[in-house]
């Protein structure tokens, strides 16, 4: 079905530093067909929709390099607690008392929930369970990328690496057709010494055509240029892998150079990088070396909220007076949540931007009222005055998810009330 949305403002990404006033942008089932100008548009005779975001502007749906959906029913846990060394690797505590895929689906509902209100169309993050994260951001209608955990180590997922890699094939065959779903590996920095499970990591990952998350922190021993990765993974041919890390510590410029000479994608969560305990590489240092990056959340253990315009925020704050005098600006922290995370990703040519051919994952964010107005620049605005309870309507492949800031795809009371069972208190 042909669908128009009539809007104030459109920020494309592409062309860069591009505001598109009063223009319409013009849907033909799951893709972008075309941007034109509001008075350019002539209504067809037959059957279309037309939804009135005058008030609005467009965004591309923003993408969470680094989200921690799947254990979203811990925020808030105590860093104290006897769970938490589990979790900080990524398991589920075996103690935790009820079903693991039972909590793990409604951590994600939850989450998902959180990200689609406020503009998040698709998110990353290693996980174990990996169907279990599919099948929730499926009835969200939401798009995920989960890093299947490899490991050695026995979890709720997998006994043992050739459990794992199994599983992984499995459920990869599952879900390769669906259009919500893309897979990566993933695996914690202290199970990749071995070689042989590296190698056979890039053997299915080529087979596959699958990315390598990489979780580097919390170690602050580590410097990327003492990793493995720089040893091992030339020894595994894992370089000619698609390589994204995470958890980055401040880097030297050489090692922002090996970054970029090998195309590894940084997914940078501004807010740990001012958290003392996960200190990460400064933004002014990724974007001046030229890095590929996106922005991420990282999970509610660290982080209470899912919401990347706070991320942007931060982000915008972290650079400095000669950032903001062109090098680094505005649109380029829009950019970086969207079109960065995608090309992190993998996915720039199908979201991270509004453009014909593309799909149509699209966030409105209103900013008509008393607060905000006058409006004289409306990318500082995005950045510097964004947030989630402005977000109205919220599109992924075309079909609508949020609609008058209220989730489409679920209901939401009987959400809160899953997630409240789950309370500790």
């Amino acid at each position: 079905m042909l669908k128009v949305i009539h809007a104030g403002w459109i920020i494309p990404i592409r062309p860069k530093e591009t505001i598109l006033k009063n223009h319409s942008l013009i849907i033909q089932d799951s893709r972008i067909i075309a941007l034109i100008p509001t008075t350019d548009w002539i209504a067809p005779s037959d059957n279309y929709e037309s939804i009135d975001c005058t008030n609005d502007v467009l965004l591309p749906g923003l993408v969470n390099t680094q989200a921690g959906a799947s254990l979203s029913l811990l925020r808030g846990i105590d860093h104290t607690d006897s769970r938490f060394a589990s979790l900080q690797k990524g398991f589920l505590p075996q103690n935790f008392g009820a079903e693991a895929d039972r909590f793990i689906k409604d951590s994600v509902l939850t989450a998902g929930a959180e990200m689609l209100l406020s503009g998040t169309t698709c998110f990353s993050e290693a996980c174990t369970s990996g169907d279990h994260v599919a099948a929730s951001t499926i009835s969200l209608g939401m798009r995920s990328v989960p890093g299947i955990l490899i490991t050695d180590e026995p979890n709720i997922w997998g006994t043992n690496l050739d459990d794992s890699l199994e599983k992984a094939q499995s459920i990869y065959d599952q879900y390769r057709a669906h259009p919500l779903i893309n897979w990566t590996f993933a695996t914690q920095i202290s199970d990749i010494t071995q070689r042989n499970a590296l190698s056979r990591l890039g053997t299915i990952g080529d087979e596959l055509d699958l990315s390598l998350r990489i979780k580097i922190g919390n170690e602050s021993d580590w410097t990327l240029s003492q990793l493995p990765s720089l040893t091992e993974f030339k020894l595994a041919d894992l370089l000619g892998m698609k390589l994204i890390v995470s958890h980055v510590p401040p880097l030297r410029e050489s090692e922002i150079q090996l970054i970029k000479e090998n195309g590894i994608g940084i997914c940078h969560t501004p807010s740990n990088s001012i958290n003392k305990s996960y200190q990460e590489c400064e933004i002014s240092a990724l974007s001046s070396g030229g890095c590929d990056f996106g922005l991420g959340t990282d999970s509610s253990l660290n982080n209470s909220m899912f919401d990347l315009f706070k991320e942007m925020r931060i982000a915008s704050l972290q650079l400095s007076p000669s950032d903001e005098k062109g090098a680094f600006n505005a649109f380029d922290i829009i950019e970086l949540a969207t079109l960065g995370g995608a090309s992190v990703l993998g996915m720039e040519d199908d979201i991270g931007s509004l453009e014909p051919g593309k799909s149509a994952d699209i966030v409105s964010v209103n900013l008509i009222n008393g607060v905000n107005s006058p409006i004289y620049n409306i990318e500082k605005l995005i950045v510097n005055r964004g947030n989630s309870s402005q977000v109205r309507q919220v599109w992924v492949r075309g079909k609508q998810v949020v609609k008058d800031s209220a989730l489409t795809t679920i209901d939401s009371k009987n959400l809160s009330d899953r997630a409240r069972a789950w309370s500790l208190c």
